[in-house]
């Protein structure tokens, strides 16, 4: 399998707030299909791993692709609040109508937040050599 990811990642499980901020659309046989996500806040959500450019959650919701979040966690190594604002780019689903896996790739997030994300990560993955 080729690696597709632009920045390296590491496994970490964090709790995580999602804020769906716009729900978006997709296309389905050739017709646009149209979700309205409220803007509401999801608690009892998972960071699965983290990158400068993203991260893996599990939710108990699903969230359609391109829909747009604030993803909000405290890293177990930083040990300060994360806040970025992110897309969805792909969901599975783990188990029908309760557990969900996205990738959100994360966008108009601060230079502070990928800075700091950016700095533990390379001491983490460092660390495993």
């Amino acid at each position: 399998m080729v690696e597709k990811r632009k920045k390296p990642r590491i496994d970490e499980e964090n709790e995580a707030d999602v804020t769906v901020v716009s729900g978006e659309y997709t296309i389905i046989s050739g017709e646009y299909i149209s979700y309205n996500m409220p803007k509401k806040k999801l608690i009892g959500n998972l960071t699965l791993n983290v990158s400068e450019g993203g991260a893996k959650i599990q939710t108990h919701v699903y969230l359609p692709v391109e829909t747009l979040i604030k993803l909000e966690f405290i890293s177990k190594g930083i040990q300060q609040p994360i806040n970025a604002l992110g897309k969805v780019k792909w969901i599975n689903t783990i188990v029908e109508d309760w557990s969900y896996e996205a990738g959100i790739e994360f966008c108009d997030s601060t230079i502070e937040t990928i800075q700091k994300l950016g700095e533990y990560i390379t001491k983490k993955t460092k660390h495993k050599k």
